[in-house]
């Protein structure tokens, strides 16, 4: 049979907080996984990542691009990542990792969509980090689920794969597109903060092509579904 880690610990500010934490469950929870798998026979494992991994990028990435995450939740998915290696390389346990961009959807609890969703629902501004011109690869959950069911099928082993959707959107721009989906009569409050990545594009054309999938739903399309 198949395992699936899929559980982790989110989150690039919260992990500055409790860094420990973060360590005990995306590391050590990734290796009692891959001990389970490896001691129960099983035929392959298929792990949930990043593009946390690869840090801030001003290029779009694909799967060779250095990890350079300068953060406590992006090191704990390499970490995660390293073991992986370590168990199929040592061991022969087949595996596949997948590195979800922004992911978004309906109840997600997490994210930009969910946290600009959950202030206009209180009634107060939608809050922008910086100017806005930070922008990411989201990529609807339902895309993502079956990228992970591809990847389960495929007869692929001891990979990496991005799996985004390739369509570049400002945090300002998504920001600006709920409010307008929800009819909200707010207006975005812009923060003087620093923030912790500019940029995060990948490729997704290695699964495309090993695996035969691509995102098929839009942002704008997703945006609407969630709302």
């Amino acid at each position: 049979g198949c395992t699936r880690r899929l559980a982790a610990r989110a989150g690039v500010r919260p992990s500055l907080a409790e860094p420990a934490l973060y360590q005990r469950v995306n590391v050590e929870g990734t290796v009692n996984i891959l001990e389970a798998a490896r001691k129960s026979g099983c035929k392959k494992v298929t792990i949930a990542s990043s593009s946390s991994v690869y840090g801030d990028t001003l290029e779009v990435m694909d799967e060779t691009h250095p990890l350079n995450s300068r953060h406590i939740y992006g090191a704990s998915k390499i970490a995660g990542e390293a073991l992986v290696r370590a168990f199929s390389g040592m061991f022969g346990l087949p595996c596949v990792t997948l590195r979800y961009m922004n992911v978004y959807g309906p109840h997600a609890g997490f994210g930009l969509v969910d946290s600009v969703l959950n202030r206009i629902a209180s009634g107060q501004a939608p809050l922008i980090n910086g100017d806005g011109s930070q922008s990411f690869d989201f990529v609807f959950v339902d895309d993502v689920a079956g990228a992970t069911v591809r990847a389960m099928e495929a007869e692929v082993a001891d990979e990496v794969f991005n799996v985004g959707s390739g369509e570049e959107k400002t945090v300002k721009d998504v920001t600006l597109a709920l409010l307008e989906l929800t009819g909200a009569g707010l207006v975005p409050e812009f923060r003087d903060v620093q923030v912790p990545m500019v940029r995060r594009v990948g490729s997704s054309e290695k699964a495309g092509r090993l695996l035969g999938w691509q995102a098929t739903v839009p942002l704008a399309e997703g945006l609407r579904r969630v709302v």
